[in-house]
């Protein structure tokens, strides 16, 4: 059975680390998905894998980033997305972020205190994980300094 695990990053080399440590288990990375406020006055709205990822480009991340770009949400900014949260978010923007998040298996109340933290600056993280996979999962998020750290059936 599937589940989702989820937590908050203050900062952007944070949620990369983590994406990087989970990779070096021989976890699947794709499916991760990050979402931040895009800052404006960075580069990260003329080359976004540049301004959100920089550096990641090493190994399998290199894929993560492929993914990312930059959506407009009314009431929250520009916000920077990969993985398959970028899509849904793009699709449904009616539902923002907390409709996108619900999508995903994540309960009402925990996508609005999310979409607080994304508000707040900081860096949402998840993925899809196994029974096998949880641990691992849970234990590298807190190890690269994630708060918050849920897990969702």
């Amino acid at each position: 059975m599937s589940k989702t695990i989820a937590g908050i990053f203050a900062k952007k080399h944070d949620a990369q680390l983590a994406a990087q440590e989970i990779e070096k288990e021989g976890l699947k990375i794709d499916d991760i998905s990050i979402m931040s406020i895009a800052d404006e006055t960075s580069e990260e709205n003329d080359n976004v894998t540049n301004g959100l990822y920089s550096g990641a480009a090493i190994g399998g991340a290199a894929g993560l980033a492929l993914g990312l770009g930059t959506i407009a949400v009314p009431g929250l900014g520009i916000i920077a997305a990969a993985g398959p949260v970028a899509g849904m978010i793009s699709g449904a923007l009616s539902g923002g972020v907390v409709g996108t998040l619900v999508d995903l298996g994540i309960p009402d109340y925990d996508s609005r205190q999310y979409e607080q933290e994304i508000r707040n600056g900081n860096v949402y993280f998840s993925m899809p994980i196994t029974d096998e996979t949880g641990g691992r999962v849970s234990q590298i998020m807190k190890n690269c300094n994630a708060k918050n750290v849920m897990l969702y059936k």
